[in-house]
């Protein structure tokens, strides 16, 4: 797979959806909303001149757990708002055809589509888990005398969860913009995609222990689920078929 093949996709698809501002600033909307919840919680936190210093670290560390957690949304949302319909809309307006013609290949074809679903999102989240860390411990340094965050965890969920649940996100669209045969019915099956990966996220993080243990096993899951969506699409991408059935 050649680099600068993907990155040229890459560059040509991601002008094109800064050209879209409505969806383009839409993709902000709910990681500034998670964002500014978790500030808020810290806020109140902050106010508080009760219990040890233990107890104040811990308590900020569960307040902000909620917009930790919901953060792990943005990538698979913006995977679904973006991607599913990447590849059945150019087939559909033939846009597709001319970079079939080159020497460019499946794999390096959706490699190249799947980064602009797949970094928004993802820089969106590391942005805000960074603003959310260095927020948190400016208000709690004066009540605890402690850095809070970032915690293993954090860190974890930040560099390890979030990019494994954008490729899973992203993949998985993928294979159904590949397989749609219009704009509407590829973003209603995302939603399918969608669903049930935000239900995996609330099961792990709101329901379950949160030890290593699952928190390793999740990642391992998300990791092999995405590396077979990959394959799928790849398989499913039919380059013959799309020059001849859709013109």
């Amino acid at each position: 797979m050649k680099v600068n093949r993907v990155r040229e996709l890459f560059r040509k698809d991601f002008a094109e959806l800064r050209s879209n501002r409505s969806v383009f600033i839409s993709l902000f909307v709910f990681p500034v909303l998670f964002l500014l919840e978790g500030i808020g919680s810290a806020i109140a936190r902050s106010l508080t001149t009760t219990s040890s210093r233990a107890a104040l670290v811990a308590s900020y560390i569960s307040g902000a757990s909620l917009s930790l957690d919901l953060l792990l949304f943005v990538p698979v949302i913006t995977a679904v708002t973006i991607g599913s319909n990447s590849i059945v809309q150019e087939k559909t307006t033939h846009s597709l055809e001319p970079l079939l013609a080159t020497p460019i290949t499946d794999t390096e074809l959706l490699v190249g589509k799947a980064m602009t679903p797949l970094l928004p999102g993802l820089i969106a989240v590391w942005v805000c888990y960074t603003v959310l860390f260095a927020v948190i411990d400016v208000l709690a340094w004066p009540v605890t005398h402690a850095i809070v965050f970032p915690t293993a965890v954090a860190l974890f969920q930040m560099w390890i969860i979030a990019p494994l649940l954008g490729l899973l996100g992203t993949f998985g669209v993928l294979t159904i913009s590949s397989w749609a045969k219009d704009a509407r019915a590829a973003q209603q099956m995302s939603t399918v995609i969608e669903l049930p990966a935000i239900g995996l996220i609330l099961v792990v993080f709101l329901f379950l222990p949160s030890s290593w243990e699952v928190l390793g096993l999740f990642a391992v899951g998300l990791a092999v689920v995405s590396y077979a969506l990959l394959r799928m699409a790849i398989r499913r991408f039919d380059r013959p078929s799309i020059l001849v059935s859709w013109r």
